[in-house]
């Protein structure tokens, strides 16, 4: 079989930003499945990233550009655009609903069904903008999931064939705020979406979603969670705390600058002893089981936030005691 190669018309730049290192992947459709054509990973050289927020966008904008340059050697043309999977530290989640009356009963096509979820997404944005915050003018949705559709007030799974009255879909819309990032290293954003909802695609496939399930994301700057009930995503959320937290703890401890500590705490599953440089440049060394007694509070503080995170925005008695459990409740 021929192998298919790369051109601009026929592959996506995907594009994910993080905390501790941003990754970048082309792929394309090739019989029927996705196939990587190239892909690079490139860490901040400094932490221009705090908790999934950016602080220093033009050193973030160095480390994006050095990745699509990279790609495009590997791949020999220019990358105009980018399917990016953005952080939720600044996540906005709003349920609405919509609902159309059917024309003489009319047999539901997926141009109905798209109407559909759009007048849910457009509604769930008018309640955002109600809140009144000026800021709140420069959110987009990134992404959205259908909790629920119903006929004539029956609930089914797919409204696709189905005759009846009215239809109504209960949709779970997610918004982001604007990144100028792309702009900088002249990448046009053709999709954006929130990660976990990116992670919840490849991870829980659909005929899975009728079991209470929590996917948990547990990165550098931020530990983002989504749940599933009943055949559906039901909400996704964020904390601010995750391995960056244990990092610091182990800088702090030791007197090292962030990038040995990071190194520390990589190396805590060799066992033994692990040698280090503090911040005055002396040689010295640690028991594994030294840092591993250090670090015992910034795992118990994330556990703690996840429990609370998953009980604060879901309280689903079976979704949060599985959800308790990935978090060593």
């Amino acid at each position: 079989m021929t192998r298919v190669m790369p051109t601009k018309d026929n592959s996506v730049f995907a594009l994910d930003i993080g905390t501790r290192t941003v990754i970048g992947v082309v792929a394309l459709v090739e019989s029927g499945i996705l196939r990587v054509a190239a892909q690079h990973m490139l860490e901040h050289e400094s932490r221009a990233m705090y908790d999934g927020q950016i602080h220093d966008i033009p050193k973030v904008a160095h480390t994006v550009l050095e990745v699509k340059r990279n790609l495009e050697k590997k791949i020999g043309f220019k990358l105009t655009g980018a399917a990016v999977a953005a952080a939720g530290r600044a996540l906005v989640t709003i349920q609405s609903r919509a609902e159309t009356e059917i024309e003489n009963g009319a047999e539901i096509d997926m141009t109905m069904v798209n109407s559909l979820e759009i007048a849910g997404i457009k509604n769930a944005q008018k309640e955002l903008e109600a809140g009144g915050d000026d800021k709140l003018e420069r959110y987009y949705c990134v992404g959205y999931s259908v909790m629920k559709y119903y006929i004539d007030n029956y609930s089914v799974t797919n409204l696709l064939g189905h005759r009846g009255n009215l239809i109504r879909a209960d949709i779970l819309a997610t918004f982001l705020p604007d990144s100028v990032v792309l702009h900088r290293v002249d990448l046009v954003p053709l999709h954006l979406t929130l990660e976990p909802i990116a992670a919840i695609e490849a991870v829980i496939p659909e005929n899975l979603r009728h079991l209470n399930l929590a996917l948990v994301d547990i990165g550098a700057g931020t530990s983002d969670i989504a749940i599933t009930r009943n055949g559906s995503v039901v909400s996704y959320g964020m904390s601010p705390v995750a391995g960056d937290e244990i990092t610091e703890a182990i800088s702090e401890v030791f007197l090292t600058g962030f990038k040995e500590a990071e190194q520390i705490k990589r190396e805590l599953d060799r066992d033994g002893v692990i040698t280090y440089k503090d911040i005055l440049g002396s040689d010295n060394t640690a028991a594994a089981t030294e840092v591993a007694a250090v670090i015992e509070t910034p795992l118990e503080r994330l556990s703690t936030e996840g429990r609370l995170l998953c009980r604060r925005r879901f309280k689903v008695a079976g979704a949060v005691r599985k959800a308790g459990r990935l978090f060593g409740d």
